[in-house]
């Protein structure tokens, strides 16, 4: 048996996003590798600024403040969504996008980019991911009264995903979008 390990130096980028150190390897010729970190980059800085529930500019944060009327949203909103909640229903719940009210009364109320927050101990109401409205024909979304949504760790995997299906266009590649 062959037991030699061949360790080979790919390209490399770290940058900080979505609260985490990204970095990205991609195994390709340096000046290509240069032109596709700085493009899955800028994916993952749209994405942010999109599905974060932490600017309040962002697309989430404006849905989030809509309660009990339709808003027509964007394709990546609808499609991390749509998978969010296909995953609630998968795990009947265990996965809920729809638990933003508790994270904050739980003390997770901003990002931990600059700071770790100490959490208590919060009881969060049943998760009320089913009562979200879907409106495919519309790409439109509606939320009942109260509800708001945190697709934290689903916006994070997602973007990875993208990130990765495009750099693996130029190579073998890997993604590490960390955690906070």
């Amino acid at each position: 048996m062959n037991t030699d390990i061949i360790v080979t130096s790919w390209p490399s980028y770290s940058f900080r996003a979505m609260g985490s150190q990204i970095t990205l390897w991609l195994e390709a010729e340096e000046g290509a590798a240069e032109e596709a970190f700085e493009i899955a980059e800028a994916l993952f800085t749209i994405y942010e600024r999109t599905l974060s529930r932490f600017d309040p500019a962002s697309e989430l944060s404006r849905l989030n403040g809509r309660s009990e009327e339709w808003v027509q949203v964007s394709s990546l909103l609808w499609e991390a969504l749509a998978q969010a909640l296909d995953l609630a229903a998968a795990t009947g719940g265990l996965f809920d996008p729809t638990l933003l009210n508790a994270l904050e009364a739980a003390g997770y109320s901003r990002s931990f980019e600059t700071e770790m927050i100490p959490l208590c101990q919060s009881r969060a109401e049943p998760g009320r991911w089913s009562e979200v409205g879907m409106d495919p024909l519309r790409r439109a979304v509606w939320l009942p009264r109260g509800l708001r949504l945190d697709l934290g760790g689903i916006a994070k995997g997602y973007t990875a995903r993208q990130a990765a299906d495009w750099l693996a266009e130029w190579g073998p590649c890997l993604v590490d979008a960390g955690g906070d």
